[in-house]
């Protein structure tokens, strides 16, 4: 996609309410919509993990929104029957990677709460532009990726969330 093309994605996510983003060095992953039903969505992440391998031991996902309208994107965790994974496929073998760490953050005075236990990760920008409030949320992921050498073949591998929205309109676009 030339620039043009990924500026008016980013436009849509904004307009869509939610997206997620890559690696924590702010590598982006793609966008994609959810609704308001629980549904597991696959993200394609074959580019940012061929860059990962053989270098991390753990692939790091985090899951924002770019919009402030008030609306949460739910996700499953590790601690739920709905788990995390990241799927990849190798020249000769597929691999299945749970998630190894997981949890929602938050801004604000709740900064200092952990809730890695919670069964259902949210995620939500509050406040103003350029600024974070109480009610912003975030989802960290991460997966072990140690298993794949700096030499495997990933033929394709993708990130399965289940997730769903309360958006009013029935849709966000997540990255």
């Amino acid at each position: 996609a030339n620039t043009l093309d990924r500026y008016e994605e980013y436009l849509g996510a904004m307009a869509r309410n939610v997206y997620t983003n890559g690696l924590l060095s702010g590598e982006e992953i793609g966008f994609f919509m959810i609704d308001n039903d629980w549904k597991t969505y696959s993200v394609n992440v074959t580019r940012v993990l061929n860059q990962a391998k053989g270098t991390y031991s753990l692939f790091n996902v985090l899951v924002t929104s770019v919009d402030k309208y008030y609306t949460e994107a739910e996700i499953y965790s590790k601690e739920s029957e709905y788990e995390p994974v990241l799927k990849v496929k190798l020249k000769d073998t597929n691999i299945e990677c749970p998630a190894v760490k997981d949890a929602t953050i938050r801004a604000g005075s709740y900064a200092d709460i952990n809730y890695g236990t919670d069964k259902i990760m949210t995620v939500a920008e509050h406040g103003t532009y350029m600024s974070y409030d109480d009610s912003t949320k975030r989802a960290y992921i991460a997966f072990d990726i140690s298993a794949i050498s700096s030499t495997d073949t990933i033929k394709s591998a993708s990130i399965e969330l289940r997730c769903r929205t309360d958006a009013p309109k029935g849709e966000k676009e997540l990255s």
